[in-house]
């Protein structure tokens, strides 16, 4: 296994953010599990309908979004370190124009390679860095990390819940009333809350009815929908792996270079 002591920062990183990501699933958890939120029936005057939903009563922690920032702060820190890192290992003294690129598409990459930002950036490991694909369409996890990085993280995440009724519903002695919808699932997050069940006026239907919360991402371009820590957890993994890919390709020059 490569060990190259200049990659010790950037590997320091992914090993933190790991922490991180596992502090923040404890946190997520630990929210939703003091149950924050109520059953609440509400009546919608335009279609005379009972309105059956679960509401957010608490708001989602502050430190929730500080601990996904330390996260992606920490991974985008880690691939710039590492392109450092292998600037140093190769014999660049001092280097101060180092980053790992981005692109539009593989053209734009390298073209970026070749200006006076990463002229510090031994050529040989341009083809590493490209073989990456840190563009839109190549490598959507690191290009969806970039963008979480770059704008203000207040909205990028937001609690989520998704509503059921129980696979058998107590009717005994009720009655339902139309027009009614039952059994879907639609989240307001204006509102914290997420309705499932409408009912006409005058319904009395007992009923069991079960909500799940998470946190997932809202922005419509970086991961719109999806679960924050398991897709944390794919983006670590692939930083890992770039960040030891990056070395390797370092120690191989070397090597080569060594005769």
């Amino acid at each position: 296994m490569t060990n190259l002591p200049e990659f010790e920062s950037p590997k320091d990183l992914v090993g933190h953010a790991q922490e991180h990501i596992d502090r923040l699933d404890g946190e997520i958890k630990a929210f939703f599990g003091r149950n924050p939120y109520a059953h609440v029936i509400d009546f919608d005057r335009e279609t005379r309908q009972q309105v059956y939903k679960f509401r957010l009563t608490a708001k989602l922690p502050s430190k929730v979004r500080l601990v996904f920032k330390d996260v992606t702060s920490n991974l985008r820190d880690a691939l710039d370190h590492a392109v450092y890192a292998s600037a140093v290992a190769l014999g660049i003294n001092s280097p101060k124009k180092t980053g790992f690129p981005f692109g539009n598409d593989a053209f734009h990459l390298a073209s970026e390679l070749g200006t006076w930002k990463f002229s510090d950036v031994p050529r040989e490991l341009h083809p590493v860095l490209m073989s990456f694909q840190p563009y839109p369409g190549g490598n959507n996890l690191i290009i969806d990390l970039n963008r979480m990085r770059n704008p203000n993280t207040h909205r990028v995440i937001i609690p989520i819940g998704n509503a059921s009724l129980a696979s058998e519903i107590s009717n005994a002695g009720g009655k339902i009333v139309t027009p009614a919808q039952l059994g879907y699932c639609k989240w307001d997050a204006s509102k914290d809350e997420v309705e499932y069940m409408r009912l006409g006026i005058g319904s009395e239907f007992k009923h069991e009815a079960k909500v799940a919360f998470d946190v997932t991402f809202a922005d419509p371009n970086i991961m719109e929908g999806q679960p924050v820590v398991p897709a944390l957890r794919a983006i670590h993994a692939e930083v890992d792996r770039i960040v030891l890919g990056i070395e390797a390709e370092t120690a191989r020059i070397l090597r080569e270079r060594n005769g």
